[in-house]
């Protein structure tokens, strides 16, 4: 677990944390908050386990989320994502993924409730998948986290230029949600031969890509044409 006092934290994959001690808390199985109002963009938080809240644990703190992963984590007694050990904590979730939406948030107490902000958010499979890179949380080319993220924060907080695999940090139409882009390399080994008036591509396949464009311009620097996909 990770007991966050800095102000920001981005791009991380927190994984495989298991807390479950046999004093104190043994809570918050990837972040324990406490008197903490952090910004968290774009990380991935799976496959932890505490106590209660798997994920996240909540006191006098906070803090906002934006394009964040949070699933696939355990808690032994109360709630497996995200637990509030007090009243006074009102976090606000920005473009978020998180498993079993706010409706599955946990609290010390029943009359506690959550009043933070709750924008954009989504509850659906990542679609993780393993591209050759070793890890096992690169986004499939139709997971639903792919240029679902915002670029809100940018007004208080610089983007990070490069993602956890050092991959540009906005590759499509916006940022992904997540720590890791959504990343398809270019073709390699262009070849281009002509038969009268027939031109034939030719290029080594991309195995993450499930479709190509091919776009056309009859000048080097005007406007190109999308041709086929």
């Amino acid at each position: 677990g990770i007991g966050l006092e800095v102000l920001n934290d981005s791009g991380n994959l927190i994984y495989d944390n298991y807390i479950d001690p046999p004093t104190g808390h043994g809570s918050g199985g990837a972040i324990f908050f406490y008197d903490s109002n952090s910004k968290l963009i774009n990380n991935t938080i799976r496959t932890n386990y505490a106590r209660e809240g798997g994920a996240l644990w909540f006191k006098l703190s906070s803090p906002d989320f934006h394009n964040n992963i949070i699933r696939g984590n355990e808690a032994a007694t109360l709630e497996q994502q995200i637990f509030f050990d007090d009243d006074a904590s009102d976090p606000n979730f920005y473009h978020n993924n998180i498993e079993g939406g706010k409706e599955n948030f946990g609290f010390k107490y029943p009359e506690y409730t959550f009043t933070g902000a709750w924008v954009n958010n989504i509850d659906e499979d990542p679609k993780y998948e393993d591209n050759g890179n070793g890890l096992d949380y690169n986004l499939a080319s139709d997971s639903p986290c792919i240029d679902a993220g915002t670029l809100d924060f940018t007004s208080e907080i610089p983007l990070e230029e490069l993602d956890l695999l050092s991959n540009s940090r906005v590759f499509g139409q916006t940022i992904d949600i997540g720590a890791i882009e959504s990343y398809i390399a270019s073709p390699s080994n262009l070849i281009m031969s002509q038969n009268g008036s027939v031109l034939t591509l030719t290029w080594e396949i991309v195995s993450s890509a499930v479709s190509y464009k091919i776009y056309s311009s009859n000048e080097p620097y005007g406007t190109f044409i999308l041709e086929n996909t």
